[in-house]
């Protein structure tokens, strides 16, 4: 609404694909257990981020609606607009923050989507370790890193029992093969370490294979299942991400460490047999060495401002008049006359009728009469459902005389007036909104000018508000 340019950067892959589910959509991933056939598998993979995307929206809606009323002084989201999608719609650039030779391009990802690489912060220069640390590094072979970073345990005191060996010595002192330490910059321990095991988020998990370390992942939640199956069984070989049809073709298994082992069935025969296999196994040690060499090869910071700088409209940012200058200004004003696109100085200058200038539109009306009454439809949809699961929810609870619940006939009562209500307002979003928003589908001044049509501006074109 503010038609300011915009530009992601995420380490999770955000963007529906066909290849590989949300990895906040775990449930959908039984389809590839052989469940279903691949054209159901892909759809599903597909249809995964829309439903992650809705349901996100869902809960946060009335917090973004907040913040754009009170605070950015916009209009709200509309139910029906499918504002959950509006990043893919606009074709928003989003670069990912992963190493294409861990998780290459989808085919089906736009251009608009890049792979930049991995970002890495630099912290081994200032790190200062224990000089008793050190020493103990210092003094015998490279051991094995154990950690879940911030992670919350569900049962502390079994994973404790793990880190301290007790299974393996039966002693309840730490040996002298074993040594507990506090925060430490991945830079600096891993390339000391034989191998790595963590609970596998995006960032760690790069900072492992960065230095050709075998990595054993024990994944706690979100994307962080993800990354163990990347790093298991995504590495083509080939230059370019290959067609989904063809991927099987294409990979093989980069066997850069063990299975994942999620970590609440983590035992000590696991992590010892892991242990075994990371430090003995011959492909996993040279898989990881050549991706090593790959990743050596990147700039994740590098690629991400050449992304930026891509897909950047500077053309469209810039005052025409200011292009003769020594110094070029922001275009603020356009000039439908001569159809240029100036500076609010050169206009004063000029004295000439213009309109407030965007360098992009990001706009959410509809562009035509079929997508209105799609949107209010969805809109009548989506209000009478929710009415109908209130009143269907208080009726149950009163079914199971659930007093606490605080669902009286009182509030029963409340839920049916409630329901009125949003039938109500669902019968006006069905009628109304296609009359009001079809009303609105007139050419902007320049379109008019320059005679556009009245489809949807694509982003990064120049357009006037």
């Amino acid at each position: 609404a503010l038609d300011i340019p915009l530009h992601l950067m995420f380490p999770q892959p955000w963007t529906p694909t066909c290849e590989f589910s949300h990895p906040l959509a775990r449930e959908l991933q039984w389809l590839s257990a052989g469940h279903a056939g691949q054209w159901c598998q892909r759809q599903a993979n597909w249809r995964s981020y829309q439903v992650v995307d809705e349901f996100m929206f869902i809960g946060t809606m009335k917090l973004i609606n907040h913040m754009r009323y009170r605070h950015l002084r916009i209009s709200r989201l509309q139910t029906g607009q499918r504002a959950y999608n509006l990043l893919n719609s606009f074709h928003v650039p989003f670069a990912k923050m992963w190493s294409p030779a861990l998780v290459p391009k989808p085919a089906d990802w736009p251009a608009e989507v890049d792979v930049v690489g991995s970002f890495f912060l630099e912290q081994a220069s200032s790190y200062a370790p224990d000089p008793e640390f050190a020493a103990w590094l210092a003094a015998g072979d490279a051991p094995i890193y154990v950690g879940f970073g911030s992670m919350v345990l569900g049962d502390p005191q079994a994973v404790a029992a793990l880190r301290r060996w007790t299974d393996l010595t039966g002693g309840e002192v730490l040996p002298d093969h074993v040594r507990c330490i506090g925060p430490a910059p991945h830079d600096w321990l891993f390339p000391r370490m034989a191998a790595v095991v963590h609970h596998g988020g995006a960032g760690t998990v790069a900072a492992g294979l960065r230095f050709g370390k075998p990595t054993m992942v024990c994944p706690f939640f979100g994307d962080q299942f993800f990354w163990p199956e990347a790093q298991y069984s995504r590495l083509t070989t080939s230059k370019h991400a290959p067609h989904p049809e063809t991927m099987g073709d294409q990979v093989y298994k980069a066997k850069v460490g063990p299975p994942p082992c999620p970590i609440e069935n983590l035992t000590t025969a696991k992590l010892a047999s892991a242990f075994e296999s990371m430090l003995q196994d011959p492909e996993i040690l040279a898989s990881t060495e050549r991706l090593r060499r790959l990743m050596a090869t990147e700039d994740g910071v590098k690629g991400g401002m050449r992304s930026f700088y891509k897909h950047l409209p500077l053309q469209d940012m810039v005052c025409d008049v200011s292009l003769m200058l020594p110094e070029q200004a922001s275009a603020e004003v356009y000039i439908p006359g001569s159809k240029l696109k100036v500076s609010r100085e050169v206009h004063a200058v000029m004295g000439i009728d213009s309109f407030e200038y965007s360098p992009v539109s990001w706009d959410l009306s509809p562009q035509s009469s079929l997508e209105a009454i799609t949107e209010g439809t969805c809109a009548f949809v989506h209000e009478v459902l929710a009415a109908l699961l209130g009143l269907f929810t208080c009726w149950f609870k009163m079914k199971l005389d659930d007093c606490e619940a605080g669902c009286s006939r009182e509030a029963l009562q409340e839920n049916c007036m409630d329901l009125g209500y949003r039938w109500f307002k669902a019968t006006k979003n069905l009628i109304l909104r296609p009359l009001t928003m079809t009303a609105d589908l007139s050419p902007s001044p320049r379109s008019a000018d320059e005679g556009a049509d009245d489809g949807r501006s694509q982003p990064f074109t120049a357009q006037c508000r």
